[in-house]
Formats: C-alpha cells, sequence, structure tokens
C-alpha cells in the first residue's frame, strides 16, 4: 500500500492486538493501541484515525456499543470500523449478517487469517 495511514486497535487479548499491529505496521501503517474501550476512545479523542479494529467483546463497553456510539457521531462517523470477533462461532450465520446488525463497515470472525484480515483493511482504507 502506498499512502501511509493512522490505524488503532482496540483488542484486549494481548497476543492478538500485537500480531494485528505487526501485520499493519509491515503494511506500511501507523498503529495505535489499547486494551480496552475507555483507552481506545480516549486515544480516539485527541487523533482521528482513518480506520478502527475493534474486537466485540472487551471490558467494560463492548465493541459493538462503541461501533453504534461511533456511528452516531458526525464527529467520527465517517471513519471505517471492522469488528472482530469470536463470539459468532456456531450461529450459523455469515459475517455479512453479523456486519448489518452492527453497523460497523466490515466484520470478521476468529479466527481469520493474515491474507483475509489485511485484505479486509486494505479494502476498508481505500
Amino acid at each position: 500500500m502506498s499512502t501511509r495511514k493512522r490505524i488503532l486497535i482496540i483488542e484486549d487479548t494481548y497476543q492478538l492486538r500485537e500480531m494485528e499491529a505487526r501485520l499493519l505496521r509491515e503494511d506500511g501503517h501507523e498503529v495505535l493501541e489499547a486494551a480496552n474501550g475507555t483507552e481506545g476512545l480516549a486515544i480516539l479523542r485527541k487523533i482521528t484515525p482513518d480506520l478502527i479494529v475493534l474486537d466485540a467483546m472487551l471490558p467494560g463497553k463492548t465493541g459493538f456499543d462503541i461501533c453504534r456510539e461511533l456511528k452516531n457521531d458526525p464527529l467520527y462517523a465517517r471513519i471505517p470500523i471492522l469488528i472482530t470477533t469470536s463470539i459468532t462461532e456456531g450461529t450459523g450465520q455469515d459475517d455479512e449478517v453479523w456486519r448489518d446488525r452492527t453497523g460497523a463497515d466490515d466484520f470478521m470472525s476468529k479466527p481469520f487469517s493474515t491474507e483475509s484480515f489485511l485484505a479486509r483493511t486494505r479494502r476498508l482504507l481505500e
């Protein structure tokens, strides 16, 4: 990718957050990291990212709540949000159904491949 973008990852699982951050840095982006929603929203209020990668199940405020809040705020509504989660496993519903339910710009069920993760983040950054 030719243009460096700023991406905020809000993910409470350290290993997954670090893996996502590494992939995105290797793809040429600046990455900001938060371990929970409170931390993520504090970063967001100081620095506006080009993309938010948001875990659905966070301590305190969930990723679903954060997504809804941001999409209803004119200051942040234009920022694409990719929600990632494992809670959809076994529901029989695909990521598109969950994306529509949550209001996110994209939705990925965990576990996911690095190729799929990068393809989706690149598409959202276009």
